[in-house]
């Protein structure tokens, strides 16, 4: 049986290595995820913390504002953790 990949997984992984400090192999995982070109503002959200840990300061910001911008209110929990890490980063949210 053959298990058939989707961009899904590949955003949770890289979620997972960010957590446990592996952001190299985060961010190419977050990359193959956003590759199809999908709006998804946690996809964006994941990506922009990656570069920010990766000390990618206007990557990140930039990426953290697509979050914003595709879906203001994504997730009660992680929404006002990216408003805060893009004040951080001086990118008014």
């Amino acid at each position: 049986m053959k298990i058939r990949p989707f961009i899904e997984m590949d955003d949770a992984y890289a979620w997972a290595l960010h957590v446990n400090g592996r952001d190299g192999e985060a961010l190419a995982h977050e990359r193959q995820a956003m590759q199809l070109g999908t709006r998804n503002a946690l996809f964006f959200c994941h990506a922009g913390m990656i570069e920010r840990t990766l000390g990618q300061t206007a990557a990140a910001t930039a990426i953290l504002k697509q979050a914003l911008a595709s879906n203001p209110h994504f997730s009660p929990y992680q929404e006002p953790v990216l408003r805060q890490a893009l004040t951080e980063l001086g990118g008014t949210p």
